[in-house]
């Protein structure tokens, strides 16, 4: 459902990529398999994995959003993710911001080394470290990454995804408690395509970052991520 570079479909009119790729990857991964389709997708950590994460987190007394910082390509990036993470910590008193990605993120977590409510875990964590903090967050959010895929199905957690090469149908669609964002006015998304370069992909000339993510106001991530805090703050109100 996503074309690679050097395949037919690759090169094909995006109108004609958008009809026939435009389809649920859960949807079509069950008819592939053929076995019944449900919504519904687990990752599973050990009971290690779940008492050293828990140990960083105290639920109910901070909102604790995790933030996948980065995907595998230039268009799973936001380069408004500063201004983000700083209209959330001045919104919610309560917030608690993690940082994860791999060992090149920890580029993206420069200025924020000093602040005691924004934590810095790229290249700190195993990946499966970082699907265990993500399962016991409030919030996750970031590009279309495993981070978000791997929460995608568990309710308790709102999950904010900035869709770039994938339409909400594509991935999203029977996702629970999700707010996916897309890109506006920007007419190759969803493209179908991946990417391993700029070559096929609008770029943006003042941040070499792509034109479907800066197309995103950073407000619209943030009242995303609010959705979350009121769900946190009725959490809250109920075990008081």
């Amino acid at each position: 459902m996503l074309a690679l570079p050097g395949r037919a479909q690759h090169l094909w009119p995006h109108e004609v990529r958008h009809k026939y790729l435009n389809r649920n990857y859960h949807e079509f991964t069950a008819e592939l398999a053929g076995v019944p389709f449900k919504p519904d997708g687990r990752f599973y950590p050990t009971m290690e994995e779940r008492a050293k994460v828990s140990a960083m987190i105290r639920p109910g007394e901070e909102f604790n959003v995790v933030y996948a910082l980065s995907g595998s390509s230039q268009h799973k990036f936001y380069a408004g993710q500063d201004n983000v993470i700083a209209s959330i910590l001045i919104a919610c008193p309560e917030a608690r911001i993690f940082l994860t990605g791999d060992d090149a993120c920890r580029l993206l977590e420069q200025g924020w080394e000093n602040e005691p409510r924004v934590v810095c875990l790229s290249g700190e964590q195993t990946i499966r470290e970082t699907l265990t903090l993500a399962q016991l967050a409030d919030v996750v959010m970031g590009p279309e990454t495993g981070v978000l895929n791997a929460v995608g199905f568990d309710e308790s957690v709102l999950k904010v995804c900035l869709l770039s090469h994938s339409s909400v149908e594509n991935l999203t669609k029977h996702w629970k408690n999700s707010m996916p964002i897309e890109p506006v006015g920007i007419s190759c998304y969803p493209c179908h395509r991946m990417h391993y370069g700029m070559k096929y992909c609008r770029e943006n000339p003042e941040t070499g970052t792509a034109e479907c993510q800066m197309s995103i106001d950073p407000q619209r991530i943030v009242d995303a991520v609010m959705r979350g805090y009121e769900q946190f703050k009725e959490r809250c109100r109920e075990f008081a």
